[in-house]
């Protein structure tokens, strides 16, 4: 049963998500926080972010400053407080924080399946 959805979940069309919209970053961030083992969730625009987060952030901004220096498609590393993965986005990006636990493969598919209006010629 379980491989059978992780198939299904491989199917999935990209979720195309307009980072510029209140209420776009609002829905988005409120479906990451909802998968298994997500302790919070940050949803940055070049005009507004979103954030549902339980505690105290990871410093998921520096993280992706220093990242997009270099350029980077997905990023994820174990910390003492848990699971931390960001997706950069045109210019601003996604921040999941997850329990140790959580299944990794599964967040970072999750973010790699959204995609702006942009990227998909709109």
């Amino acid at each position: 049963e379980e491989e059978a959805e992780e198939e299904e979940e491989a199917n999935l069309p990209p979720e195309v998500v307009d980072l510029e919209n209140p209420e776009a970053r609002h829905a988005l961030a409120r479906r990451l926080a909802r998968l298994e083992g997500v302790l919070g969730v940050v949803v940055v625009g070049q005009r507004g972010r979103e954030e549902l987060l339980a505690g105290e952030a990871p410093p998921f901004e520096a993280v992706h400053f220093l990242l997009g220096r270099q350029g980077y498609r997905a990023f994820y590393a174990l910390l003492p407080q848990g699971l931390v993965a960001l997706r950069p986005l045109e210019g601003g990006y996604v921040g999941v924080m997850a329990r140790k636990e959580a299944n990794i493969g599964r967040l970072l598919h999750a973010l790699r399946r959204i995609t702006t209006p942009t990227e998909v010629g709109g």
